[in-house]
Order: structure tokens, then C-alpha cells, then sequence
């Protein structure tokens, strides 16, 4: 039994959005902050790499809501929802799709799509950065939304190359990323899996962002950050296959590119003097008993799939692996062989670097003296005077011309790739200018609206000064009142109280009256009584009286009488 060790393993239950989330939402973050970054699936053909970077078909759903979605269109969505969110106004991007298909490179976004018409690419160090290479020819489309992005992966996937194996319906011929085909697995009675959908060649989606930013002394900087998206095609065993002929040969290009590269993964992993991005040869030559000279020879013939992924395998790249795996035991050993492979990656050891942020003024003159050195090299090599010269001189000549024609295309190719670049350059800003244009305008709305927030600002303070006076006096005011109110509110207690202590003599005074009111009312009846008594015997007393004042009335007279008389 042999073991392997990896980051993380998903079952056959992991959604794809999980996978997304955990492996590549990170990559995303760090695009839109400057640095490049890759991601590759790798493995034996008909595991699911297909399936894992592009998903089911979407025919019923949107990106957003299909569970099966792969990685290309969530990180799609993922940049143009980054860029939205955060108030991004001045950015370029551009997308490429790329296939290498029997060791020959070709653009899917190009113009033709008859297959003899297609051009092939050509591939050059860039002599501005150690350690990348450039693409001459390819095509680099802006595009300005997800929508814009997903119909030419579309486009390039009908491109594809494409063809029927024992184990494949529909296999890739060519290392590829994308496809809008559905991936259907069945299980042979003998346990083999077989996959509808496969792709036969390799294929490289790039997602280049530009974001234009402003320092605080006006400076223009430009960021820019690329995702690549690789699905390479996977390893066959032609036996069981049953490719032939020109599908035999495909399928040997494919392992072949495979091998070099897992050669390129194993020297990176041990140290190795020399890390063989093209094919090579060590060969020794003894100089003497004890003394073994030893040299590389390079061939013609290069390894373009390794060339293409230098900088993501110890480079300046950030690179993740997918490694996609049979569950069928009849493919143990291509499980054992990717496992290790995806081990030996593991172990690379890349360095990241942000791009560095320049200004219009630098990209602009880098690119300019480039271009202006490779014509110089280009004239240095067309400027030649005519001259009579012997067989063997004529032939040395011959030979020197062939070699020099041979720079000079290549100095041709590099040229292509420099104005190729400026034009970018140009477009991007063209792109961004407009961007510019109407934040400008909009910027100056917002300004007119600011000015009109200040005079409103201004009158609001005023009032808010009138308001403050205001408040003041009513502040002084209510203190005034709180004063008297609380020496009224004391009067009011002492009146209360003074009140209190009517009340309780008036409740007193109420309860002696009703006594006096019921002897009154008893003397009264007492009265009554005595006056019903009584009144017989005054009237009586009173006739008696009445009598005797009469007499005496009489005996007055007439003791007056009597009285005058004597006088």
C-alpha cells in the first residue's frame, strides 16, 4: 500500500461550490490585488477534470443558481462582483483561450474557425521579464461583463479538438479548461468507468484584470493581476483505449507533453541543475581517466505545455492543482501515478510576487524603447551590402544568413508581441479613458450637488444659530418659570395644609350645626307642645287682661276726672 499526502480531499459528495470556495475564491482576491495566479486540473482521462472547471450545461439555470457550475464561470462572476463591490470605476478586462493540440498552439478566439485556416501561435521569452514567456499573435479580448465572457468560451469550445476512444465518446485530442458539454459517467460490469465527455488536447483560459488607481499626488498607477485556468488533457493507456492511428498519435503527444512536464515537476522538486522546459539530452564526454566533461544539448523540439506553465510551477505565479481520481480499480495504477504526481507538485516551492504597480508615463516609455530595440535589431539584420565572396565564404554566409533569418524572425515574432502589448496598452486605455470620462462628469455632478449641500449646510447653520438663540431664551425662560412654579408650589403646600385645617373645622362646625338643628327641632316641638298647652290659658289671661285694662282705662278716666276737680 502506498500513501500520498495532499492538502485536502474531496468526495464524490462535494458540491461546487464548496470546491470553489475553499480553493479558488482565495486566488480571485489575490488577482484583484496584483499578483497572477493558476490553477490546473490534472488526471487520468474521464475522471471529472472537465466537469470540475466547467460544470453542467446551465440550460435551466443561471450561473449563479446552478449547483453544477464549475470554476471558470463562478470566478468570472466572482471578479466582475469584486470589481462591482468595490466602487471600482477604471478597469480593464481581458480573456484568452488557448489550445496546444499535438504540440501546437492555437488561439480559439480567433477570427477563422476552419480548422486549416487556424494560425498557429508562436511562443518567446520575454526578454523584459526572466522566466516568462509570450505569445505572439494571441488573441487578448476586453471584455466589460460576465456575459461578454461567457459567450466566447462558447465560441472557443467549439473549437475544441475532440474524438471517440473505447473509454471516451467524445475525447479531448488537446490540454483544454473549458467546455459547455455535460459529463456522464457509466460503470462497465467489470467495474470500468466509462465518460462521455473528454477533451483531447490542452487548453490555457486567462482572465487578465487592469485596474487604473490614482495616488494622493495625482499619479496614474496601473495593477494588473491574471488568472489562469488550465484543464489539462488526461493521460490514456492506448491499449485499453483503443486509439489508432492518428487518435494513437494524439494520444501519445498528450502523454508525451505529460511526461515532460511531471519531468519538470520532479527536477523542481529535487534541486535539479537544469529544469527541462524543452527537451535535452545530458551527454559526457571523458577528457581523461579521472576527468568526465559534461554538457546539455537542446534540441529543436520543445515541450510548449511546459514552457507554457513555467512561471506557475517555481515561479512568481501562486499555482493550485486539481488531481481528479477513478474510484474503478481497474485504474489503480493511473490513481497510484496521479497521486504521486500531484505529490511531487505539492512540493514545489514558487516565490509570489505582486506585479509592480507603473504609471502611464513608464508603460508607456518600456514599451517604446522596446520596440524601438527590436527595430534596431531588425534593421542591423536586414541592412547588408553586397560583396563577392568564395564557395566556401558563399556557403559559411548561406549558413549565417539561414541562422540570421531564423533571429530575425524571431526578432519579428517579439516585435509582433511588443506593439501587440502597446496596442493592449492603448486599448486599455482607451477603455479606462472613457471610464474616466464619465466619473469625470460624474464627478462634477456630484460636485454641483456638494456645493448645493454646502449652501444648504450654511442656511441650516444659521437657523440652527436662530434655533440656538431661541432655545436659550426659552432655556432661561423655563428656569424663570421652574422658580416661580416651585414658590408656587410651596404657597400651594401651606395653602393646602391651611385648607386641610378648614376642612377639619368645617367638619366640625357641619357636626355641631346638625346637633343644634336637631335640638333646635326639639325645642321647637317642645314649643309647640307647650304653646298647645298653654294657649287656652293665655287666651284666657289675656281676655282677663284685656278686661282689666279696660277698667283701668276707666278708672284712669275717672280718676282724672276726679283729679280735675280738685285742682
Amino acid at each position: 500500500m502506498r500513501y500520498s499526502t495532499t492538502c485536502h480531499v474531496y468526495g464524490p459528495a462535494t458540491t461546487q461550490e464548496q470546491i470553489y470556495a475553499e480553493m479558488v475564491s482565495s486566488q480571485v482576491d489575490r488577482v484583484l490585488a496584483g499578483y497572477n495566479c493558476t490553477l490546473f486540473a490534472y488526471g487520468q482521462t474521464g475522471t471529472g477534470k472537465t466537469y470540475t472547471m466547467e460544470g453542467g450545461s446551465g440550460e435551466h439555470h443561471s450561473y449563479r443558481d446552478d449547483p453544477t457550475t464549475g470554476i471558470i464561470p463562478r470566478a468570472v462572476e466572482h471578479i466582475f462582483e469584486e470589481l462591482e463591490k468595490s466602487n471600482t470605476e477604471e478597469y480593464s478586462v481581458r480573456v484568452s483561450y488557448l489550445e496546444l493540440y499535438n504540440e501546437e498552439l492555437f488561439d480559439l478566439l480567433a477570427p477563422s474557425s476552419e480548422e486549416r485556416d487556424r494560425e498557429r501561435l508562436r511562443i518567446f521569452d520575454d526578454p523584459m521579464r526572466k522566466g516568462v514567456v509570450v505569445i505572439s499573435g494571441a488573441e487578448e479580448i476586453p471584455v466589460r461583463d460576465r456575459a461578454e465572457v461567457y459567450r466566447l468560451l462558447k465560441t472557443g469550445a467549439v473549437k475544441r479538438k475532440t474524438a471517440a476512444t473505447l473509454m471516451n465518446m467524445n475525447s479531448s485530442r488537446s490540454h483544454s479548461i473549458f467546455t459547455v458539454s455535460v459529463v456522464i459517467r457509466e460503470n462497465t460490469p467489470n467495474g470500468e468507468e466509462l465518460v462521455k465527455q473528454v477533451r483531447r488536447s490542452h487548453s490555457i483560459f486567462t482572465v487578465s484584470v487592469v485596474i487604473r488607481e490614482n495616488t494622493p499626488n495625482g499619479e496614474e498607477l496601473v495593477k494588473q493581476g491574471k488568472l489562469n485556468l488550465v484543464d489539462l488533457a488526461g493521460s490514456e493507456h492506448i491499449g485499453r483505449s483503443g486509439a489508432e492511428g492518428k487518435r494513437a498519435k494524439e494520444a501519445g503527444n498528450i502523454n508525451q507533453s505529460l511526461l515532460t512536464l511531471g519531468r519538470v515537476i520532479t527536477a523542481l522538486t529535487t534541486s535539479a541543475p537544469h529544469v527541462p522546459y524543452r527537451l535535452v539530452f545530458r551527454i559526457f564526454f571523458p577528457l581523461s581517466s579521472s576527468v568526465i566533461f559534461s554538457f546539455y544539448f537542446y534540441f529543436l523540439r520543445e515541450s510548449k505545455l511546459t514552457r507554457l506553465l513555467q512561471d506557475s510551477l517555481g515561479g512568481a505565479t501562486i499555482t493550485s492543482i486539481i488531481a481528479t481520481l477513478s474510484p474503478a480499480s481497474a485504474n489503480y495504477e493511473e490513481t497510484i501515478s496521479t497521486l504521486e504526481y500531484a505529490a511531487r507538485a505539492k512540493s514545489i516551492k514558487n516565490h509570489p510576487e505582486c506585479n509592480q504597480k507603473l504609471s502611464r508615463k513608464a508603460l508607456f516609455k518600456e514599451y517604446n524603447e522596446e520596440i524601438e530595440r527590436l527595430r534596431r535589431d531588425l534593421r542591423t539584420a536586414r541592412e547588408k551590402n553586397g560583396i563577392f565572396l568564395s564557395q566556401e565564404s558563399y556557403e559559411g554566409m548561406e549558413k549565417e544568413i539561414a541562422e540570421k533569418t531564423e533571429k530575425l524572425e524571431e526578432l519579428e515574432g517579439q516585435l509582433d508581441v511588443a506593439v501587440g502589448k502597446l496596442q493592449k496598452f492603448l486599448e486599455d486605455q482607451e477603455i479606462m479613458d472613457e471610464q474616466y470620462r464619465e466619473l469625470y462628469h460624474r464627478n462634477k455632478r456630484l460636485e454641483s450637488k456638494l456645493k448645493q449641500r454646502v449652501d444648504e449646510l450654511d442656511d441650516a447653520k444659521k437657523n440652527l444659530a436662530v434655533t440656538t438663540d431661541r432655545l436659550t431664551a426659552t432655556k432661561s425662560a423655563f428656569e424663570e418659570m421652574h422658580g416661580v412654579a416651585r414658590k408656587l408650589s410651596k404657597e400651594l403646600r401651606g395653602t393646602r395644609n391651611v385648607v386641610f385645617d378648614q376642612q377639619l373645622d368645617m367638619e366640625e362646625w357641619w357636626t355641631k350645626t346638625e346637633d343644634l338643628l336637631q335640638l333646635v327641632s326639639q325645642n321647637r316641638e317642645l314649643v309647640e307642645a307647650i304653646r298647645a298647652k298653654v294657649a287656652p290659658e293665655v287666651t284666657d289671661c289675656c281676655s282677663v287682661l284685656s278686661d282689666y285694662i279696660t277698667k283701668s282705662s276707666d278708672h284712669r278716666d275717672v280718676l282724672n276726672k276726679f283729679i280735675g276737680k280738685d285742682l
